[in-house]
């Protein structure tokens, strides 16, 4: 591939490999570099390797007995004859055995190994079952063999075109070929592309086998059913016939709000077509353009049932149901933001949103951030949301100390002329949650406090993850806590 080495292969030629080994031919070449080494260490398996031709493995009778003495060039007896046939037998096993270890390690060691191995049908069945494309590298005989052919076409689906010519075509190949990848039917010859079982089963697998079925079959409404059920994308191939079928478009849009652009216009204006969509993916809810449906009660409740985003989509005249307010808050106190401004001086609807998360108190009515109960269930939620307290309740000790015991940080917003930045009990109770983070916002006379600045070095390492030393940083330079530190 690119300017590497290329593997280039055509049915007529057999295939042939082009250009620097790839990663799998280094491969193979070490995995039987790595067996004749592992035999070295026994001189009559390292004698055969050497007296091959090319460096392959062999089982030349004529090197085997030229290396264990048993021909000395005159006759032997029958006695010396029957145990050279016996060493034979034991030279020939353990070759077999490490031609076998060679195309375990890598399938692709097959290319390496002499010709009476590469016609061994255990080394070549071997082979296909570690690596397909072994097949290459089969003697023509096991090409043409249905068992071997079958093996590596399961282990690599491209290995059918190293097969022998009569299964170019074979029906149980190509299936077999087409289990394995399903994008493969677009090689598939015009009769297989036009099975409907065989369609059927490869859409399952895959929905974009879809695109190189026969005509006929890419018509065929079950086919296309299973093929928008995967990505609704799918519904791009449907006939003028189809599109306008409700059933598959739902389907469609369940699993891909996007095929919502695929939609005949009639489809997209039709309320329950409409409603039913947004049931199964409120996200269609941002596809409709309908300032009618954008309306609908029914169709926005079921969204926000859903997601209480989708009152982003809801229109002006729904932001003032209370009703979808309350459903939107109890899943997020975000939700009060696309209130109305009527909705979002009602006080249950506030307390349930701060309830869920305390900075919602940002976008309650003016009127009710001076609601005590509301502001203290707002900083026991989160403590930062004194922020948005009015200042009366920025001054109330209670509140100040309640979102301390939450964000030590919150001392920030508690207000400046009340005192509360001075007082020592509030203050310890500040840097125990916020440590030295939360010390720079009391008074100076504090922060020289040689108990509070050692409360605070103690908190550090639990406030915020920063060190001791880079958030003493940010305090006064005649703060103790930096002269400790």
């Amino acid at each position: 591939r690119g300017s590497g080495g290329v593997w280039r292969s055509d049915r007529e030629g057999g295939g042939r490999i082009l250009g620097r080994p790839t990663r799998g031919q280094r491969r193979a070449r070490r995995t039987v570099y790595a067996v004749m080494g592992a035999a070295a260490g026994h001189l009559h398996l390292a004698a055969l390797f050497q007296g091959s031709e090319g460096g392959k493995l062999s089982d030349n009778a004529n090197d085997a007995s030229a290396l264990d003495g048993c021909s000395d060039g005159g006759g032997a007896s029958g006695s010396d004859w029957s145990g050279a046939e016996a060493e034979e037998d034991d030279r020939g096993e353990a070759l077999r055995t490490l031609a076998l270890e060679a195309v375990r390690r890598s399938g692709l060691a097959l290319r390496h190994l002499a010709p009476e191995w590469q016609a061994h049908r255990g080394v070549v069945l071997e082979a296909v079952r570690r690596d397909g494309l072994a097949l290459h590298f089969a003697c023509h005989a096991l090409r043409s063999d249905r068992e071997v052919v079958l093996e590596a076409v399961r282990q690599q689906p491209l290995a059918l075109q190293y097969a022998a010519e009569e299964f170019q075509h074979d029906r149980e190949m190509l299936l077999e070929e087409l289990r394995h990848d399903a994008l493969a039917l677009q090689f598939a010859p015009e009769d297989i592309r036009d099975d409907r079982e065989v369609i059927l089963e490869l859409v399952r697998q895959d929905w974009q086998a879809l695109r190189y079925a026969s005509q006929r079959l890419r018509t065929d409404r079950q086919i296309l059913l299973e093929a928008v059920r995967q990505d609704g994308l799918a519904f791009h191939f449907a006939p003028e016939s189809l599109r306008a079928d409700p059933g598959l478009a739902l389907e469609a849009l369940a699993s891909n709000v996007e095929a919502w652009a695929l939609l005949p216009e009639a489809l997209r204006e039709d309320r329950t077509v409409v409603l039913q969509a947004v049931r199964r993916n409120w996200r269609v809810l941002q596809r409709v353009s309908s300032l009618e449906l954008r309306g609908d009660a029914e169709i926005v409740r079921a969204a926000v049932a859903q997601d209480w985003r989708a009152l982003r989509c809801a229109s002006e005249a729904l932001l003032e149901d209370r009703s979808l307010i309350f459903l939107a808050v109890q899943q997020s106190g975000h939700a009060l933001h696309y209130a109305s401004s009527t909705l979002r001086g009602d006080l249950e609807l506030a307390m349930q949103a701060v309830e869920q998360d305390g900075r919602s108190l940002k976008d309650v009515a003016p009127e009710l951030r001076s609601d005590r109960d509301l502001v203290l269930a707002a900083v026991r939620s989160c403590g930062r949301a004194l922020k948005y307290a009015s200042k009366r309740l920025r001054a109330d000790r209670e509140v100040v100390l309640a979102a301390v015991c939450a964000d030590g940080a919150a001392l920030e917003h508690a207000e400046l002329f009340s005192g509360l930045r001075a007082d020592r009990e509030l203050v310890l109770a500040a840097v125990a949650t916020g440590g030295v983070a939360a010390l720079r916002f009391a008074a100076a006379e504090l922060q020289a406090d040689a108990e509070v600045a050692a409360a605070a070095a103690a908190a550090a390492p639990q406030s915020g993850g920063a060190t001791a030393a880079e958030e003493a940083s940010a305090l006064p330079r005649g703060c103790s806590v930096c002269i400790s530190l």
